[in-house]
């Protein structure tokens, strides 16, 4: 919405919606945030909660958002590392294989950040800190007894298919340029479209 006059004409829109469909918001839990030019700017409108982005989040899709870079590396990343934590000390009490650890962290703890790392840029502290955790998690807090790269590669090669935190996070960035050129039109799409033929003067062709 462009201002307070386009946000009362769908809200309008939404009155006239439930009048035939008996389906209606709870106006009291939506929120609403001013972005770009606008991003700290605060008003009431239908009883909504009006966030600003420079002080506060605003949360969709599981993701938290604002202007803010700490708070929101706090309300994002530190909070699934708190998560992915606590689910392996459950598991750091059993007498585990080295096998059935690294199932353990390619399952129940590297998952709870993939998301994320799908939508957002992964800090480097944070995919040091995954790697702290998972080395610590493998050999109990001792120095690892094979190296990292070797225990990433797959079992033919000598390898135990460790998740290496760095290509798994780049591969989950990766997985959207498939998506950007697929056959699909999406909205989306038009900002990075027009970016890449802005930098590189024309649509690069992709083979997927």
């Amino acid at each position: 919405m462009k201002d307070k006059e386009s946000i009362l004409e769908l809200v309008d829109t939404f009155r006239h919606f439930s009048k035939y469909s008996g389906l209606k918001p709870n106006l009291s839990k939506c929120e609403f945030a001013g972005i770009g030019v606008l991003k700290s700017v605060k008003m009431a409108v239908c009883g909504m909660k009006c966030i600003d982005l420079c002080k506060d989040t605003m949360k969709t899709v599981g993701i938290h958002h604002c202007y803010d870079k700490n708070k929101y590396l706090e309300n994002n990343f530190c909070e699934a590392i708190a998560k992915i934590e606590n689910a392996l000390k459950l598991w750091r009490m059993r007498n585990l294989t080295l096998e059935g650890k690294i199932t353990v962290f390619k399952n129940l703890a590297i998952s709870k950040i993939t998301f994320l790392s799908f939508m957002s840029n992964v800090p480097k502290s944070i995919i040091e800190q995954l790697k702290r955790i998972q080395n610590e998690f493998l050999w109990n807090g001792s120095n690892p007894k094979i190296k990292y790269n070797t225990l990433s590669l797959d079992f033919k090669n000598g390898g135990l298919k460790n998740v290496d935190v760095d290509k798994k996070i780049i591969s989950l960035r990766c997985s959207w340029v498939r998506k950007l050129y697929d056959n699909t039109c999406h909205d989306w799409k038009i900002i990075p479209s027009f970016l890449i033929k802005k930098i590189f003067g024309r649509k690069l062709s992709v083979s997927l």
